[in-house]
């Protein structure tokens, strides 16, 4: 439903399918299901990004990212590299979308564009070490594209903004 720009309806499935996957996690040390729950949590903040819900979609990214680094320590996989890379891409394009308002300060602008360019250069390098060890979809490339083009606009803008100030 994402996909299709039908975000609304995405929320939906996505809130519906959190209660179904929570029965689920019966054992706390199930690395399967509690990698189901990131990716799951990772298609929600997307379609929130999607709907223009930037607050309630930075809740589930942070939340993903947290859980993500948790797995990561006992299982560093490409599966669980490429959901903390995307995570963080939501992050970047989140903040990106509040620089870009025009009703925000130009102090605050900045503040922002620099939070995205944090998450970017997360999100970035950490895509392409995924892409280097495996084949990705044209679509699993989507957020690593977004990424990349989000670190470049997020600097442009950056150094427009010190080019202002001087």
């Amino acid at each position: 439903h994402s996909d299709a720009g039908n975000y609304q309806r995405a929320i939906e499935f996505c809130e519906a399918a959190q209660p179904l996957l929570a029965n689920l996690r019966t054992d706390e040390n199930n690395a399967q299901i509690e990698l189901d729950a990131t990716a799951l949590r990772l298609s929600l903040g997307s379609a929130l990004l999607g709907a223009g819900r930037l607050r309630d979609a930075a809740v589930v990214f942070e939340e993903n990212v947290n859980a993500l680094r948790v797995i990561a320590q006992e299982s560093d996989t490409m599966q669980v590299q490429y959901l903390l890379a995307a995570s963080e891409q939501g992050l970047g394009s989140i903040e990106a979308q509040f620089a870009a308002n025009p009703r925000a300060t130009p102090a605050e602008r900045l503040r922002r564009w620099r939070l995205a360019e944090e998450w970017f250069e997360k999100s970035v390098p950490r895509f392409q070490t995924v892409a280097s060890k495996i084949a990705l979809t044209s679509a699993d490339r989507v957020p690593m594209n977004s990424a990349v083009a989000g670190l470049e606009r997020s600097r442009a803008e950056i150094a427009k903004a010190r080019r202002s100030v001087d």
